[in-house]
């Protein structure tokens, strides 16, 4: 079923909130376990109709008329009816027709009520009203109209604000992002709120529900920023998020994305509502993926796909019910596009590419196709800005150029000589916001481009690259940088300095850089403010909410310190402002911390007999803080400063040696001079039990036998297959092998045992249980190779069993053949393992490695196999390459019913389509990616948690959100391992792991596993609903509300399906420990 991002009908909206506030009321009566309380449900099928007006926002001169408003209706659920909208014009302004009204008997566009403003009118912004009837149904919609004086100074841009004496709507209620604790002060003065971003996010402003979204790229989700406080206060997980689209009536917002997929989301309650899939065979390159989106305002969009790993791009266009298409006329476009940008009545987006020579291309909604240009003036263009009918564009290249054309490329303004340039236009085109690297102001154009006044944003940091992301509804410019999103009033303005035709060169404030970076409080309230180019003592305030402590006796001890005794206030941090001698005035956020401030926990699980590492990211912390998990003080505290977090505020890394505990979750407590941070449940203690190898025993490969309790590991040291009970049991048997035993698999029933000997080249069947060999197949030292002849075969060192009787086996590469002898290939090879013995080699498509090495392995249910960049379904025989591209294809790992499959850190389902990217926030992303990983990574049963060990930790992440769930430290000796040494298993049922240690074989048990939830299947009027942690008690919601569940382990839950409307929905698991998950796009019904 196609994603509509069409106009919203009001009563939807009407009825989420109904089930919103029933959803609150039933949450006090829901019983233990998977009790339920119904809701009542609303009717939507009732005939209705929505009301869209266009413009939502327009300026106009005192004295003239404003632009026509255009009124578009959209029937549902069979509304043949006739609508009689009626306008509500404010005091003194009059309206054309005199009656004030229209009748819309069609769905065509009525262009019918106008606005005249008398002169003299006082400049302000004003809303105007239109109620929409039909019998007794009703509905409203506002125009914001901005009102400037003939010849005044250009006002700040028209945005959506609440009408005059209220206040603006409250952030939404939303459903499906998960909350977050507010890290930092509320009403940040400075206006800055971190977004955790390594490069400027995209950001959009939701005017109908008051909420700031932005694209959160290291976690793998989208920010919801609250305007008034600037905080994040919730967060949508979704895969690799890079552009934003509102669509043209807000109540959707596009989400695009690194992956090969876009999204559609629901601004009301934040739930996806739909997921499309960029084939590979719609884009002139394979690896584009739909990244930047402009929604469209017949529900089309229109996307800038990008590859992620190159500068191949293109153009290509979703269409509800037709799917992406590459619209007509792209010229270069379609080999080579950066950025688009749509009008603001949607009909229209400008495009920027660029190969040798620039290129802007206009996509027209009507023609569905484009009109291009090539650049004569130089590469790299860009699109800033287009106004509300697109036919005024504003550019600029890659250096020193801003320009304004018209719709036929024609130039009416320019300015030259200006580097570095982001800028923001109203959408009449009446004025223009601009500013520069290193620039703390920002620069008020006029409608030819010249600089009239500035309007300081006093913020003591070097944003670098920023780039505007329109207005919110308290009229402050958003901008986005490296460091996050900052906000700036542009109510109050200052002349640009005399003479000035263009951005100012000067920087507002002292002299220097002006930078006030923050200290943390030491030995009472005492500090120090470090920064640069104080030249005199400014007047210091505190600032707290609304209001401004003044700090006195504040003094500059040199050009870069000032020194200070800090009021006494309610905890957290502040900003603290410096007002200079000269008028200017410097801000710097969350300058000091009453109490500590935690941004990140790494190193979150460990072994109940301590040992390990806990690393905490944050500010606040002080030189000598002190840190307790579970009651007990952690050891060897250290504090770094900086850690690397992108911020213009303080950062410092705690790091910890964790003492010992219980099993289960366990507080985190921080405490520095002034006050305490408790972080509940941030740690998990694990029993750890440790069992030895022999001495001089060289491990190759490690599985657990789930039906028989026990771990088996190769040792090639003494040619032998160890057995192992599980945790302490200690060895149980040890059994001769061939020379070199390196590789181990079960068979899908678990009666057999397949391993791979290198020292005689064999693949042998054992019993699995007596381990008697039942068969063996040696594997010739030639076969196949990459050039289409007999080439030189390695030993087999990995080895999978398939459900169709198949030993499937893997040669190892750069294998040397004799003394002198070449190289060999990595290849695939089958044995079957029925009578016949036959040996094949497979011939898989696009499959072609040559000398680099690759890795193997199966479903356990043996229906699929994952090799290199092959997925093979084994009951037809059929595969699929991942639509990916990378270089050498390194570890791979497939679910027990090949459901979810990874390569490296890219999540693919069962289709090979790309799903997410494993990631994890600043500061710790770097080390992530960067980190060298042992081989062998492992799912759980349900594939929802992905275990991959490096040096001296596991990481266990979410495969649903590609985000990190846990980090196991193993202490005294770290984990032994390497690309070949596959010493990682985890226990099917859950809970365990069992990992190769400096002490032998370790098996960590967790009293519960991170609750995830990664997929929900329907089968006829069951829901069975799979992830991990799902604890006795648990309760189930879809679409938010609560239903009867039974909790069948600790991996799945199953409920009946109760009656739902067609489309896409969401599940949310809440465990009695008030931890809950929700997934959004969890199933779709017909």
């Amino acid at each position: 079923m196609p994603v509509s991002v069409a106009v919203r009908v009001a009563v939807l909206r009407d009825s989420l909130a109904v089930i919103r506030r029933l959803w609150l009321v039933s949450l006090l009566l829901l019983l233990a376990g998977c009790g339920v309380v119904r809701i009542p449900r609303v009717d939507n099928s009732a005939p209705d109709f929505a009301i869209a007006v266009t413009p939502t926002a327009s300026t106009v001169v005192a004295g003239t008329a404003a632009p026509a408003e255009s009124f578009v209706l959209t029937r549902v659920n069979g509304f043949t009816g006739a609508v009689t909208v009626t306008g509500a014009a404010p005091d003194g302004i009059t309206c054309a027709p005199a009656a004030c009204s229209v009748v819309i008997a069609g769905n065509a566009a009525a262009n019918a009520l106008q606005f005249a403003v008398p002169a003299g009118t006082a400049a302000g912004q004003v809303t105007v009203q239109f109620t929409a009837t039909s019998g007794s149904l009703s509905h409203v919609v506002t125009t914001k109209l901005l009102i400037t004086a003939s010849g005044s100074a250009p006002m700040p841009p028209p945005v959506s604000t609440p009408p005059p004496g209220t206040t603006p709507p409250p952030t939404v209620a939303n459903a499906c992002a998960a909350p977050l604790p507010q890290k930092q002060p509320a009403n940040s003065a400075s206006g800055f709120v971190a977004t955790g971003s390594p490069a400027n996010p995209t950001v959009v402003f939701d005017a109908l529900h008051n909420q700031i979204l932005a694209t959160d790229f290291p976690r793998n989700g989208i920010d919801v920023l609250s305007p008034e406080t600037m905080t994040v206060v919730a967060r949508l997980p979704l895969p690799q998020p890079m552009g934003l689209s509102l669509s043209a009536d807000g109540a959707s917002v596009v989400v695009g994305t690194r992956t090969h997929s876009f999204y559609v989301v629901s601004t009301a309650n934040l739930c996806v509502t739909g997921r499309e899939y960029l084939a590979p065979s719609v884009v002139p390159y394979a690896n584009l993926s739909p990244m930047l989106p402009a929604a469209l305002a017949d529900g089309s969009i229109l996307f800038v796909a990008q590859d992620a790993e190159s500068t191949a791009s293109s153009v290509v266009r979703w269409i509800p019910g037709t799917g992406f298409v590459q619209p007509a006329g792209l010229s270069s476009l379609a080999y080579s596009a950066r950025v688009v940008v749509p009008s603001g009545d949607r009909e229209h987006a400008y495009v920027a590419g660029a190969d040798s020579n620039g290129y802007y291309g206009r996509f027209d909604v009507s023609s569905g196709a484009f009109t291009t240009q090539e650049v004569a003036y130089g590469s790299e263009p860009n699109v800033l800005a287009v106004n509300q009918d697109g036919s005024r564009v504003l550019i600029k290249n890659s250096c020193c150029l801003l320009e304004i054309l018209d719709g036929n490329f024609s130039v009416v303004a320019s300015q030259n000589g200006l580097m570095d340039v982001a800028a923001y236009a109203s959408p009449d085109f009446s004025h223009f916001y601009a500013t520069a690297s290193e620039q703390n102001f920002v620069s008020v154009l006029d409608a030819t481009l010249q600089a009239v006044n500035i309007v300081p944003f006093s913020l003591a940091q070097d944003f670098g690259d920023v780039a505007f992301a329109g207005a919110d509804a308290m009229q402050r410019l958003m901008l986005t940088t490296p460091l996050g999103l900052f906000l700036v009033n542009t109510g109050t303005t200052q002349p640009a300095p005399a003479g000035s035709t263009q951005l100012p060169a000067v920087r507002v404030g002292p002299t220097g850089n002006g930078a006030m970076v923050p200290d943390t409080p030491e030995d009472g309230l005492s500090t120090t403010l470090n920064g640069a180019g104080f030249t005199a003592s400014p007047a210091i305030s505190f600032l707290e909410g609304a209001s401004a402590v003044a700090v006195p006796g504040a003094m500059t001890t040199s050009v870069n310190t000032i020194s200070l005794a800090a009021p006494t206030l309610s905890g957290g941090c502040h900003d603290v402002e410096a007002v200079f001698a000269t008028g200017a005035v410097i801000i710097a956020p969350v300058a000091y911390c009453y109490a500590p401030a935690v941004d990140v926990v790494d190193g979150d699980a460990g072994p109940t007999t301590g040992g390990a590492t806990l690393r905490l990211y944050g500010r606040g912390f002080g030189s000598r803080p002190t840190v307790s998990v579970g009651g007990a003080q952690a050891t060897n505290v250290t504090v770094t400063d900086q850690y690397g977090l992108a911020a213009p505020y303080d950062t410092a890394e705690v790091t910890v040696v964790v003492p010992p505990g219980v099993l289960g979750a366990a507080d985190v407590v921080v405490s520095s001079a002034t006050g305490s941070l408790a972080l509940k449940g941030a740690y998990t203690y694990a029993q750890r039990d440790d069992v030895a190898l022999p001495a001089g025993a060289q491990p190759g490969q490690m599985i657990f036998d789930a039906a028989r309790q026990r771990v088996l590991v190769t040792d090639a040291a003494h040619n032998q297959l160890l057995v192992y009970g599980p945790g302490s049991a200690g060895l149980q048997q040890s059994i001769a092998t061939g020379p070199g035993p390196q590789a181990l698999a079960l068979t899908p029933d678990g009666a057999r045992l397949l391993l791979t000997t290198l020292g005689d080249r064999k693949v042998s069947v054992l019993d699995a249980g007596s381990f008697a060999t039942l068969q063996q197949y040696v594997v010739p030292t030639s076969g196949p190779g990459s050039l289409g002849v007999a080439a030189p075969l390695g030993p087999p060192n990995e080895v999978v069993a398939t459900a169709s009787n198949l030993a499937m086996f893997k040669t190892e590469a750069g294998y040397l053949q004799g003394p002198a002898g070449p190289f060999s290939e990595a290849r695939v090879g089958t044995f079957d393992m029925g009578a016949n013995g036959r040996l094949s080699y497979p011939a898989a498509p696009g499959f072609n490695p040559g000398g680099e090495d690759f890795s193997l392995t199966a479903s356990a249910d043996g229906a699929w196999v994952l090799f290199a960049n092959q997925l093979l379904q084994v009951a037809t025989g059929t595969y699929a390459t991942p639509d990916l591209t990378t270089g050498t294809i390194g570890d791979v790992a497939l679910s027990s019913d090949g459901s979810v499959a990874a390569i490296d850190a890219v999540m693919l389902n069962s289709q090979a389509e790309w799903q997410t990217m494993l990631s994890a926030p600043a500061p710790i992303a770097s080390g992530v990616f960067t980190e060298s990983f042992f081989g062998g990574m492992q799912f759980n049963a349900s594939g929802s948690l992905l275990y991959r060990a490096a040096a001296d930790h596991v990481r266990v992440y979410d495969t649903a959100h590609g985000i990190l769930a846990r980090t196991v430290e193993v202490p005294g000796g770290g984990v032994t391992g390497s690309y070949t040494q596959r010493l990682l298993a985890v226990d099917p049922a859950g809970q365990r792991m069992f990992v190769g240690t400096a002490a032998g074989i370790s098996t960590f048990t967790f009293a519960s596993d991170p609750l995830t939830v990664n997929r929900a299947v329907v089968t006829g009027a069951q829901l069975a609903i799979a992830g991990s942690g799902f604890q006795a008690g648990a309760t189930l919601a879809i679409d938010l509300e609560p239903i009867a569940c039974r909790v069948a382990s600790s991996l799945s839950l199953t409920a009946a399906l109760p009656a739902l409307a067609a489309g896409v929905h969401s599940v949310t698991v809440t465990n009695p420990d008030g931890h809950s998950y929700t997934l959004t796009l969890a199933f779709r019904l017909p």
